[in-house]
């Protein structure tokens, strides 16, 4: 006997991820991209549409293909490779507790690895260039005025009341600022 794909896929997407994991809508939005890219994929895969697909033809080998698929046929990277695999891990631990008898197929799914991707090194300034880029920008034009309040996270009176005393005087040398509430956000 198969299980419907839909209505776990829609209970997840519309219930579960926006009011019991509180995920934003861009979250949302991310994983249900995911799932469309999914559906597309096993659609022409198992030669049904969409809406006919069972849980149980979700298994680890497809998904790896489809993981495969979206990295040498999308050309898309290791990191969106890794988004995608995520949504689907986070969808099959949401259906082991609505689907008992699918719990060795999540299990497969689950232990599908993500792929290691490199870190862009995060490279700190020191204390003089952060002051030559503040003072680079012409306070006479707007894009001069645009460029020295460029911290778009704050507001502007914490960009004006950020001081240099604020900026820490050790490696890694990030500004603080003190928010509202007075608590400081490096």
């Amino acid at each position: 006997m198969s299980t419907s794909l839909a209505p776990h896929l829609t209970a997840f997407l519309r219930e579960h991820l926006p009011s019991v994991r509180r995920a934003s809508p861009h979250t949302c939005e991310s994983y249900a991209y995911a799932f469309r890219l999914l559906l597309e994929f096993a659609s022409q895969r198992l030669k049904v549409p969409p809406c006919a697909i069972a849980l149980e033809q979700l298994d680890a080998p497809l998904l790896l293909d489809f993981l495969s698929h979206i990295e040498t046929g999308r050309k898309n990277s290791a990191s969106s490779r890794n988004a995608r695999l995520a949504a689907i891990k986070s969808f099959f631990r949401f259906v082991q507790y609505r689907v008992p008898s699918a719990l060795a197929q999540v299990q497969r799914i689950l232990a599908i690895p993500f792929k290691r991707t490199v870190r862009r090194e995060v490279a700190y300034l020191q204390r003089e260039e952060m002051q030559a880029i503040v003072d680079a920008a012409d306070l006479n034009s707007r894009t001069g005025i645009r460029d020295r309040s460029e911290p778009k996270a704050a507001r502007a009176s914490q960009i004006v009341s950020t001081a240099s005393a604020a900026c820490n005087i050790t490696a890694p040398m990030l500004p603080n600022s003190i928010t509202k509430g007075n608590t400081v956000s490096p």
